[in-house]
């Protein structure tokens, strides 16, 4: 039994794996500072302000979590047949070496992605995927289970 026997899950793992990066920073870019602010007002105006950076960190992995496994999770999900832990092993193995040829061209270097990889938020954000892609063929089936067929 061949490791990847399903071109098009394996398809879908590596195309997730070319928008994960760029559409990252993106969204980090243009609405993470306004997620972060409105969080960091709101737990200060429920008189929480000793306990900020840690319920603003908490509440924002909660929030990337659920993009990302949308965003990626689900589209990987749809897109294999079976053994999703499988392909998500190959989204998470190219999302890796990825992050290593780009950081060769960073200031930092390798360590850029020592740093990455050291941030528990990023490793949530990988496990979203699995989650999502998990998920998404049960929901598949029990929509697909209710719906009847036209007479």
């Amino acid at each position: 039994m061949r490791f990847l026997d399903d071109r098009r899950g394996f398809l879908t793992a590596i195309c997730l794996r070319l928008v994960f990066s760029p559409l990252q920073s993106i969204l980090f870019v243009t609405i993470g500072g306004a997620i972060t602010t409105t969080l960091v007002d709101s737990i200060v105006g429920l008189g929480l302000k000793p306990h900020v950076y840690w319920l603003m960190r908490s509440a924002n992995a909660v929030i990337w979590f659920a993009l990302f496994g949308i965003l990626f999770g689900v589209p990987l999900g749809l897109g294999v047949k079976a053994h999703v832990i499988r392909y998500w092993l190959v989204f998470v193995l190219a999302v890796t070496g990825a992050n290593v040829v780009l950081s060769l061209w960073s200031e930092v270097g390798v360590g850029a992605v020592l740093v990455t990889w050291g941030l528990p938020e990023y490793w949530l954000y990988l496990v979203a995927v699995l989650c999502f892609a998990s998920a998404t063929p049960w929901v598949q089936r029990q929509f697909a289970g209710g719906a009847s067929a036209a007479p």
